[in-house]
């Protein structure tokens, strides 16, 4: 269903193959049953929206309107969607699960074997609306503005992994590879939890926006002498708990998290890593009972607890935030983030105009 107030088209951003993004006017998505529409007042652009621009990312479907993290306004309601209110503000998950595997079963939706997800396998807010499942729509608190909201992906991501898969506690010390969204959304959870972190990254700005939001310790590897400062800063026992927070196609952190966790200590493997030749040191692994995780996703609830400890001021985003463009120029914010022009950490899409509410 779709009001007679809403327009009949709209802008959207589509990839149609790897290196190939093209503005398109198209018709307005309709909400089926269990749907509704959302108008899209921010979307956040990712390092994988860069992956699959790129051709190094399998969980894309071409082609597709890019945009997975976004929060925006309920403005129309599919058949069964009368709980929703119209003008909620919102912000949404982005994974649709089939409910019925054995993983959705065991409360395990983000290993579900039929997973969709907005903006990579069906269209997102890469454009001024979009149509998703009533169920995936988290009420914003009023406190938490649309371009905070609209970030609550990569927060409830780290927060799965600190928290759930890595077992983050009180007074342990955690280093942190990569500065970028992700990793500043883990750095945020993990202070959170009453951790001592370090962080490290060879981007200047980035460390700068680290030390803002509660780093102990923010490093760069490619100066001298990153060896023994990581050292000194566990006094040579080596990190409880390594998050692995860069992925690409680069092949120094795995081995690096290796070195630098401690003896049965945990490595964490959250970020997106491109190809399937990512060297691991099999022989210190074994030798030292490293134990090595994956983190995918989140759990069910999750938006809400990350909303919870944002509207609360426990985690404060802002410093990554760092420019808003309309959604005319979001190939332009996708090459500001991959090349690290002009301190982009988190770069906003803003189809509807000014997020700011």
């Amino acid at each position: 269903m779709t009001p007679g107030n809403l327009p009949g088209r709209m802008a959207a951003v589509v990839l149609e193959a790897p290196n190939r993004i093209v503005n398109e006017d198209r018709l307005l998505p309709e909400a089926g049953p269990g749907e509704v529409i959302v108008k899209v007042r921010a979307c956040a652009l990712c390092g994988t929206d860069i992956h699959a621009w790129r051709g190094l990312f399998a969980g894309v479907r071409l082609p597709v309107v890019l945009g997975h993290e976004f929060a925006g306004e309920v403005v129309a309601l599919g058949e069964g969607t009368e709980g929703v209110p119209l003008g909620l503000r919102c912000c949404v998950e982005n994974l649709i699960t089939c409910g019925e595997c054995e993983f959705c079963g065991t409360s395990r939706p983000n290993l579900c074997t039929s997973l969709e997800s907005i903006g990579n396998t069906l269209d997102g807010a890469y454009a001024e609306y979009v149509s998703v499942p009533a169920e995936c729509v988290v009420p914003l608190p009023g406190k938490v503005s649309y371009d905070v909201g609209s970030v609550m992906q990569t927060l409830a991501t780290a927060y799965h992994a600190v928290r759930d898969v890595g077992g983050v506690r009180r007074g342990e010390r955690v280093a942190i590879q990569g500065a970028g969204p992700i990793g500043l959304c883990a750095l945020a959870v993990a202070k959170a939890e009453g951790a001592y972190v370090a962080i490290s990254d060879t981007v200047g700005y980035r460390l700068q926006a680290a030390e803002k939001m509660g780093a102990d310790a923010a490093v760069n590897p490619a100066e001298a002498g990153f060896p023994e400062r990581l050292g000194q800063l566990t006094g040579g026992a080596g990190f409880d708990k390594v998050i692995e927070a860069v992925g690409g196609a680069q092949e120094a952190t795995l081995p690096e998290a290796c070195r630098i966790v401690k003896r049965n200590g945990t490595v964490v493997v959250m970020g997106v890593f491109a190809g399937e030749g990512t060297p691991i040191p099999a022989e210190e692994v074994r030798r030292l009972e490293i134990v090595i995780k994956g983190a995918r996703g989140r759990y069910a609830g999750q938006f809400a607890e990350c909303l919870e400890l944002v509207a609360s001021g426990k985690i404060d985003l802002a410093p990554m935030l760092t420019h808003r463009v309309p959604l005319s120029r979001a190939v332009e914010g996708l090459e500001m983030m991959e090349e690290k022009q002009d301190g982009a950490i988190k770069v906003i899409l803003e189809p509807a105009g000014s997020s700011e509410d």
